[in-house]
C-alpha cells in the first residue's frame, strides 16, 4: 500500500515536471527563434549587457542549468555568453568561474 502511494506521487511529480518543463520551452520559443537571425542575436547581446552584473548572473545561471540538465544544448549558451562579454577576458572567466 506505502509502496504504491509513492509511485503514484512520483508519477504526479514527474508529470507536473514535465509540464512545466514544455511550458517553458513554448514560453522561450519565440527567443529561441529570434536567435537565429542576425538582429534578434544583437538584441539579446544588448539586453544581457545592459543589465550589467546581472546579465552576468544570468549567464553563469545558464551554465549551472546547462550543467545539471543534460538535454540543454551547451554550445548555443557558451556562443552567447562570449558574444554578449567578448571572447576573451569576461565571457571566458564567467565560463571558467561556472565551470568550476
Amino acid at each position: 500500500m506505502e509502496k504504491e502511494k509513492i509511485k503514484k506521487t512520483r508519477k504526479i511529480i514527474f508529470f507536473l515536471l514535465l509540464v512545466v518543463f514544455v511550458g517553458i520551452i513554448i514560453k522561450l520559443s519565440p527567443l529561441f527563434i529570434s536567435l537565429s537571425t542576425y538582429e534578434g542575436r544583437e538584441n539579446f547581446s544588448k539586453n544581457i549587457t545592459n543589465l550589467g552584473i546581472g546579465g552576468a548572473l544570468q549567464i553563469v545561471l545558464l551554465e549551472i542549468c546547462k550543467a545539471v540538465v543534460v538535454f540543454l544544448p551547451a554550445e548555443p549558451i557558451e556562443l552567447l555568453s562570449g558574444m554578449c562579454f567578448g571572447p576573451v577576458l569576461r565571457g571566458s572567466c564567467y565560463l571558467y568561474w561556472s565551470v568550476y
